[in-house]
């Protein structure tokens, strides 16, 4: 994925993981899917436990009112 806000969303070992400009891997959650950075936060799903939210820049899963899972839907 692209770079925004300093961050970016990567493939590592089939998962889905956010890496920071520098390289540091800094997400801990096993995501399956993950968006690019808005305002701090990025559309993210985690099939296996059947959530979808949005992932802080700390890689934590929010779970927060949103149309997250529509950011992987194709228009």
């Amino acid at each position: 994925g692209e770079f925004s806000e300093g961050f970016a969303p990567v493939t590592m070992g089939g998962k889905a993981a956010i890496i920071k400009t520098d390289g540091t891997v800094v997400s801990t959650t096993a995501f399956d899917l993950i968006g690019e950075f808005h305002d701090g936060l990025a559309p993210a799903c985690v099939t296996q436990s059947e959530r979808c939210g949005y992932a802080d820049q700390e890689g934590n899963l929010a779970d927060r009112p949103g149309p997250a899972a529509d950011a992987f839907s194709s228009p």
